[in-house]
């Protein structure tokens, strides 16, 4: 059987003039519909008519005038970025996620009751968080992030965190933890409670995890099978206090910065195991050494953190 190629349509047709048209426009000749078009979107057909608005998730896009019927929806997180403008005006090279990457933060210290706190208030913690927030930006993809002050029990914070994953984290995007010193303790209970909830961590950042005057006889250093990778670095002397990460303390870390301190004993952390290797990848960094402490292990590793995160986000 020969086939003939229209110039003009791209329609195949055979020698009984049934026609199949070629599959980016429809699979009309098989009675289906092709329903995605422009960045991978659906179509909306029951509106405005067939092809003429398209679902972008978080708004509608009418393709006969190239307008939104909105501005987006995340506008005051981008005050530099046009209200009307899509995936920064490449959308050749970006893509357009239905959803946003998540990125809860814990500092360090038992001092903030499980509160919120701006991340230019919380020094290094606050820096990883809005390096992750520029990554995002520069990849076009949508971002939420809150960072949280851990209290002397896991409860408030846990709660907070678990609460803001509730309203901003949809199936499918992606979840990052971060946490440091007690941080990082909370950090490895808040994705037990997401396992309870068969939410899926993507990746679980843990740095010097203690519980400061406990000895870490209370830190849980298995890590649950919905975490998909583990980044833990520690360092193993009692060296002085633990920094909070927050500026608002004013008190000088040991290493001599303004990063904010506890009032906890000299605390270390230790290597992690994953409860299921085939599920979870755990990648444990001892940093020992005279140059890294429990007060500068979080300042000493912001920029490997930083990338790390950056690469774990959504690629458009």
């Amino acid at each position: 059987m020969k086939y003939k190629m229209h110039l003009t349509n791209y329609k195949l047709f055979n020698p009984k003039n049934h026609f199949y048209t070629n599959p980016i426009n429809g699979l009309r000749g098989y009675g289906l519909s092709y329903r995605f078009a422009f960045n991978g979107k659906e179509k909306d057909n029951e509106t405005y008519g067939e092809g003429n608005n398209y679902d972008f998730g978080a708004r509608m896009l009418d393709v006969r005038l190239g307008r939104w019927f909105s501005t987006d929806a995340k506008e005051k997180k981008y005050p530099g970025v046009s209200t009307y403008t899509f995936t920064l005006n490449s959308p050749i090279i970006f893509k357009d996620p239905d959803g946003n990457d998540v990125v809860i933060a814990f500092t360090g210290g038992p001092d903030g009751g499980g509160k919120t706190i701006k991340p230019e208030n919380a020094g290094t913690t606050g820096k990883i968080l809005l390096d992750a927030q520029k990554a995002a930006i520069a990849k076009g993809v949508e971002f939420n992030g809150i960072v949280i002050t851990p209290g002397v029990t896991s409860g408030s914070a846990v709660d907070n965190a678990l609460s803001f994953i509730k309203e901003n984290y949809k199936e499918g995007e992606k979840l990052i933890i971060y946490g440091y010193s007690y941080g990082g303790d909370f950090a490895v209970e808040l994705s037990e409670k997401l396992k309870e909830q068969n939410i899926k961590v993507d990746l679980l950042v843990t740095i010097d995890a203690s519980d400061g005057p406990m000895g870490n006889s209370t830190v849980n250093t298995e890590i649950p099978d919905n975490v998909k990778q583990n980044l833990n670095i520690y360092q193993e002397d009692d060296s002085g206090a633990s920094s909070a990460s927050q500026k608002s303390t004013n008190k000088p870390s040991s290493d001599g910065t303004s990063s904010g301190t506890s009032d906890s004993p000299g605390s270390n952390g230790g290597p992690n195991t994953a409860a299921n290797p085939s599920k979870t990848k755990v990648v444990n960094g001892n940093l020992t050494n005279q140059l890294v402490t429990h007060g500068n292990i979080d300042e000493k590793t912001a920029k490997t953190v930083s990338n790390v995160i950056s690469k774990n986000l959504s690629n458009p």
